[in-house]
């Protein structure tokens, strides 16, 4: 049975079998995601947050188009990936798909990552590319799923 929002957790590793926002063409295609949560129940519209990953990885090669990107590199059957997949430090996560929108796609919840690598994204992604409300949002998602995150001072 796909998956709902609402069974979802920061850093379950996601696989989205209709995703239908691709960089290139119109093309429905299925994509590896880190779900990392979604605004309040009082916030209208609900924007749900997430990193997708790539198996593009001749692109972080040298003479590649993201050769000088920071990334994180998943292995095939690590936390529930299907598949080689690289998370791009240097792409922003999706943060204007509404919780309406998320729900309409083919969603199976695949695994896991650590609390330490949800950090690590944290820091060096969310952190970068997110405003402070979007990020209280991811905080507080964080916070139900037993997560912490030191705040910068």
């Amino acid at each position: 049975m796909p998956e709902h929002t609402d069974t979802l957790l920061s850093g379950d590793v996601i696989k989205i079998n209709n995703f239908d926002l691709p960089h290139k063409g119109d093309v429905t295609k299925s994509i590896w995601c880190i779900f990392l949560g979604m605004d309040s129940i009082f916030d209208c519209p609900i924007i749900v947050y997430f990193c997708r990953t790539t198996t593009q990885k001749d692109d972080f090669q040298p003479g590649g188009k993201r050769e000088n990107h920071e990334y994180k590199k998943f292995s095939k059957g690590q936390y529930g990936f299907e598949d080689d997949c690289l998370l791009d430090y240097c792409e922003r996560p999706y943060a204007d798909i509404t919780k309406e929108k998320f729900n309409s796609y083919i969603i199976e919840k695949r695994g896991r990552l650590p609390d330490n690598i949800i950090r690590e994204i944290w820091n060096k992604c969310i952190q970068k590319y997110l405003n402070q409300p979007q990020k209280k949002s991811i905080r507080d998602s964080f916070a139900k799923a037993n997560i912490t995150i030191k705040q910068k001072t």
